[in-house]
């Protein structure tokens, strides 16, 4: 039996680590919502949450030449705008794709401690879906539209799951 592989969501021919801003959104695997609730207050983080959001936010001292913009950790998906500025010489090591892996890889690992000692809900196989969307932003209007659309996600997850 053969192995399908996976259609690719990338833009052919595309460099991903060119300078530019990109929203991305990472899924939990099987979509299971492990990293907190939406409630009529709005979000509330479980700690595994509060470690995404700490995780994310050490990514530019990681990769030098990667800022983060507007973020949203959700109880099943993350959500995020990352800037890849190019000013620094290792720049070509600072694809998308590296860090993204970056983030599943030290997040995976702190879960993982986290379901050890802190009693956190174990998963099955893997945190995180295989892939990711990405969506390169091109103008300062789609940049707007996606801030405002990570802001609005908690709102927009609680009207569908009904009040």
């Amino acid at each position: 039996m053969t192995q399908q592989r996976r259609k690719s969501l990338r833009i052919p021919g595309y460099v991903y680590a060119t300078p530019g801003s990109y929203f991305v959104t990472i899924c939990a695997n099987d979509r299971l919502p492990r990293f907190g609730n939406v409630t009529e207050d709005g979000l509330a983080l479980s700690a595994a949450g509060e470690m995404l959001e700490a995780v994310w936010g050490e990514l530019p001292q990681r990769f030098p030449d990667v800022s983060i913009d507007a973020t949203i950790v959700m109880p099943d998906h993350v959500h995020g705008i990352i800037w890849i500025t190019g000013s620094d010489d290792r720049a070509e090591n600072s694809s998308l794709g590296k860090i993204i892996q970056a983030f599943k890889s030290l997040s995976t690992h702190h879960y993982m401690h986290g379901v050890r000692s802190l009693g956190w809900p174990a998963f099955p196989q893997k945190l995180w879906q295989t892939n990711y969307y990405e969506h390169v932003i091109r103008s300062d209007a789609s940049l707007e539209r996606h801030r405002e659309y990570i802001a609005a996600n908690p709102h927009r997850r609680w009207m569908k799951q009904g009040s």
